[in-house]
């Protein structure tokens, strides 16, 4: 089949959204390394190589929307275009049902669904997730391979792995819809903490060393990976078709999953443990991204029962409206030194204005009715606040907005 002749931004500006891409890149999108990926643009691969081109382009894309170039927007449209004339060529690329799958074609579906993800129609990320562990599967990377000596081609395969494994769970949240993979289908092991700049070092000794004294920006992804799982288990044993509604059987896995994030919050590296007067920058992202997404989780897991009869009601909305208020200062403090557009802040800012929405709401139902707290109203604002600072170019965010 003949491939689409690809066209890509001007060099200059491809190369700045390169730089763009791996200087703003969150937690979960640990797919591509850097030096190998900047290596084979120099060379010219995107050129000769179409699913290696529509990484490419997806990188071009995804950086568009923190650049302020405006050689990014559609002609005479809004905001919300950046990087669409880049990403919109690739939608044809991966049709072929004959042709084995590849880790671009995977590393391609990462960076389309977290486009996606900020765009208008975000519920399409379930199918391309779907798609990517779908290929995952074909090529074994769900599988631990025998010989664990790593090399490039073996950390570049679990990375990969993992950050579909991780879109997949939240994406999952995110539609109310069943994981593309469960969890007894894999044994891949997590990657080594080493960073892109030391897998290859010129020196066998020193290969895949991280410097002693310098924390791995890979802490952070793994530290993410265990705390996803735990998403995996709530998913089965809370949200589960199958799973036994008895008020015990229920109480217990809300102990247990409670106990799990009670054991990953005290697991988490000293270095990225929240602290925001003396963490450098790279520290102090990674560490906003992972205790939103652990207040997001908690959310997640006990939010079913707070409309509930049962005695769980007050208890889970007291553990919402908690993980809502600790999720919103730390939205207050990121959006403070700059507005963040990812799967994490989007979600995190939606979810917990939805639980302090829930508290209002039991206030005024109470009898006699209660006031919302000032508290809560400010706490909200926030919320909308966070969203409305990234609505211009994240247009999920927009919807969201519409919907409020």
């Amino acid at each position: 089949m003949k491939r689409p002749l690809l066209m890509f931004p001007e060099e200059d500006l491809m190369h700045n959204l390169i730089d763009i891409f791996f200087s703003n890149i969150p937690n979960y999108l640990a797919a591509i390394h850097e030096p190998s990926f900047r290596r084979e643009v120099a060379c010219g691969l995107h050129h000769l190589n179409s699913s290696f081109g529509g990484v490419v382009l997806m990188v071009c894309g995804v950086a568009s929307r923190v650049s302020r170039d405006s050689r990014v927007l559609l002609d005479g449209a809004s905001e919300h275009s950046a990087g669409w004339k880049w990403v919109s060529q690739t939608l044809g690329l991966h049709t072929s049902l004959f042709e084995s799958a590849s880790l671009y074609d995977i590393q391609y579906c990462c960076l389309l669904a977290e486009y996606m993800l900020g765009s208008s129609t975000p519920q399409s990320t379930w199918f391309v997730i779907g798609q990517g562990m779908r290929c995952a599967v074909e090529i074994g990377l769900h599988r631990r391979p025998g010989d664990e000596k790593p090399t490039v081609q073996g950390e570049l395969k679990k990375r990969i792995f993992w950050t579909i494994f991780i879109l997949d769970r939240h994406i999952s949240i995110y539609h109310g819809r069943p994981v593309s993979l469960p969890d007894d289908a894999y044994d891949v092991a997590y990657p080594i903490l080493c960073d892109d700049e030391y897998w290859e070092t010129g020196n066998p000794a020193t290969d895949f060393k991280q410097p002693v004294g310098k924390p791995s920006k890979m802490e952070a992804f793994v530290a993410l990976i265990k705390l996803t799982q735990i998403t995996s288990i709530s998913l089965r044993s809370v949200f589960g078709i199958r799973s036994m509604k008895e008020a015990t059987s229920i109480q217990s896995n809300l102990t247990l999953l409670d106990s799990m994030l009670n054991s990953w919050f005290n697991s988490v590296p000293a270095h990225l443990r929240w602290d925001t007067t003396t963490q450098p920058k790279a520290y102090f992202d990674q560490a906003s991204e992972l205790y939103m997404t652990y207040y997001n989780l908690q959310i997640f897991i006990h939010r079913p029962f707070v409309h509930s009869n049962s005695p769980l009601a007050l208890p889970s909305l007291a553990i919402c409206t908690n993980a809502a208020r600790s999720c919103i200062r730390l939205l207050m403090i990121r959006h403070q030194l700059r507005p963040v557009l990812s799967m994490v802040t989007n979600m995190a800012a939606f979810s917990a204005g939805g639980s302090i929405i829930m508290n209002m709401w039991r206030g005024v139902r109470e009898t006699p009715p209660r006031e919302p707290a000032k508290r809560d109203i400010d706490d909200l604002s926030h919320c909308l606040n966070a969203l409305r600072s990234i609505s211009s170019r994240y247009a999920s965010s927009f919807t969201h907005l519409s919907r409020d």
